[in-house]
């Protein structure tokens, strides 16, 4: 769940809209507003779907995004392929820490180890 390349686009988010030729401020502002932004819906969805359906909606969004992620880096459609690395964050923010909280209910402490590290390895 961690290792999904959510922290690589934050990190090279600068380097990546400067390419496309939007200054390095406005390349950052826009992903972590993205980011932060994407924490409202989450809240919401995670009440009324529950956790699974949060899941599951949240990967189906995920898999639509990174195939039109790929399509439009293939065609260079420069506009698109922006559009979509910024829209990349919102299903990562929404199923946020659904995988510890069900580390917690399936494993013992070491499981919640496993999990916290790779959080915070990744």
């Amino acid at each position: 769940m961690y290792f999904n390349g959510c922290m690589a686009i934050i990190f090279y988010s600068s380097k990546m809209f400067e390419e496309f030729g939007i200054q390095k401020n406005y390349g950052n502002f826009i992903i972590m507003s993205v980011n932060m932004l994407a924490n409202i819906p989450a809240f919401f969805m995670l009440k009324y779907l529950g956790r699974r359906q949060n899941l599951l909606v949240a990967d189906c969004a995920l898999d639509v995004i990174l195939l039109v992620m790929a399509v439009s880096l293939l065609y260079r459609w420069t506009n698109t392929a922006l559009l979509f690395i910024a829209l990349f964050h919102i299903p990562i923010q929404v199923t946020g820490t659904i995988g510890l909280t069900y580390a917690q209910e399936v494993s013992n402490y070491k499981g919640v180890a496993v999990g916290g590290f790779t959080l915070w390895s990744a």
